[in-house]
């Protein structure tokens, strides 16, 4: 970190507090936003500089759903959002962009290749998305929902896109655009059905690994709500799933791949349950997963946040894609066995 940075950070730190003794440990970022730990005093604290957007009203959701979860008796932590100097929960940062102070949360990272990683991790994604059927926020989402793929990102409307997937899905990427386009009318043709069927609640939508803390396999904490939103309550899992669809062997879902999200289904078992219409949905919602990150990223790679454009996420959709629609009835299979209403354990 160069003495212009940590000047700058520091700054921003004493907005929370007035002593002298602040001091930047770490630096640790994320994909989209800039983190740093810090100590206050004998406070170990964790700041974090908003990248994707300036929007107060984000920030403000945020901590609204975030200060409800303090209450509901979860069996892990959540970050807890600090007050600053002026009462508030975020500040200005002076130069464009917020920021808030979090209190440090012990853990490790999740390791993506543990099973008792994966079984803790559905247990407590089972256990959130219990806890936030209960969240109410007395104004609109910032964020909208997956399925409502114009909204993903300002910059990605659907004359642009079609110009990107046209410029890239030449030669070897035809293929893939054409199934991105595809997949995008396919959504659209299912959405009436799913909007009758699939209930919809408050979702973190984005539980990966990278944003879970654990500690001798248990789950000490689950990070990173920037992106909660109303949305559907399958959705969660879904986008938990996805964390294994990409472990491969031979062009095949590996064995350790298969024993995770058998893991992984069994812990969000034993703490939540899906419709039937819901684990049927699986497959198409992890999918829309890869599909919305496409959109995500070429939206931050259009706006300057991102150094490489979208390509890499629009060839993991494809593949994603071909592993769902040949183990998708598996994948179902396991879902009813573990997380079905009438297999509940």
């Amino acid at each position: 970190m160069t003495g212009k940075e940590k000047e700058r950070i520091v700054s921003i730190l004493r907005r929370y507090g007035d002593q002298e003794s602040w001091s930047v440990k770490e630096i640790e970022n994320g994909l989209n936003n800039t983190t740093r730990f810090a100590r206050y005093g004998s406070q170990d604290v964790v700041l974090r500089i908003y990248e994707n957007h300036a929007d107060r009203n984000k920030v403000a959701y945020e901590h609204e759903v975030l200060r409800q979860l303090q209450n509901a008796g979860l069996s892990f932590a959540v970050p807890l959002a600090l007050a600053a100097q002026d009462g508030n929960t975020y500040i200005d940062t002076g130069d464009g962009k917020l920021a808030a102070l979090f209190r440090y949360i012990e853990g490790g990272r999740a390791e993506l290749a543990l099973p008792a990683h994966a079984r803790a991790i559905g247990q407590a994604a089972g256990e959130l998305v219990t806890a936030l059927e209960r969240v109410t926020v007395p104004w609109p989402p910032s964020y909208a929902p997956y399925y409502n793929l114009d909204a993903i990102h300002p910059l990605v409307t659907r004359k642009k896109l079609e110009v990107w997937l046209s410029e890239v899905g030449k030669g070897e990427l035809e293929s893939a655009a054409d199934g991105f386009r595809e997949e995008m009318a396919l959504l659209e043709a299912r959405l009436p059905d799913w909007l009758q069927q699939l209930p919809q609640q408050h979702v973190h939508s984005d539980i990966v690994c990278d944003n879970v803390l654990v500690s001798q396999d248990r789950v000490t904490a689950i990070l990173d709500f920037e992106f909660v939103m109303v949305d559907f309550r399958a959705l969660e899992l879904a986008v938990l799933l996805y964390e294994w669809v990409d472990m491969t062997e031979n062009g095949k879902l590996s064995d350790l791949a298969w024993e995770a999200i058998e893991a992984c289904l069994d812990g969000y078992g034993r703490s939540a349950s899906l419709t039937e219409a819901e684990i049927q949905a699986l497959p198409q919602l992890i999918v829309l997963r890869c599909v919305v990150l496409t959109l995500h990223f070429l939206g931050r790679y259009w706006s300057g946040l991102e150094q490489e454009d979208a390509t890499r996420y629009l060839v993991e959709f494809a593949q994603t894609r071909s592993r769902l629609r040949k183990y998708g009835p598996d994948l179902i299979k396991l879902a009813e066995q573990y997380i079905g209403r009438e297999n509940r354990k």
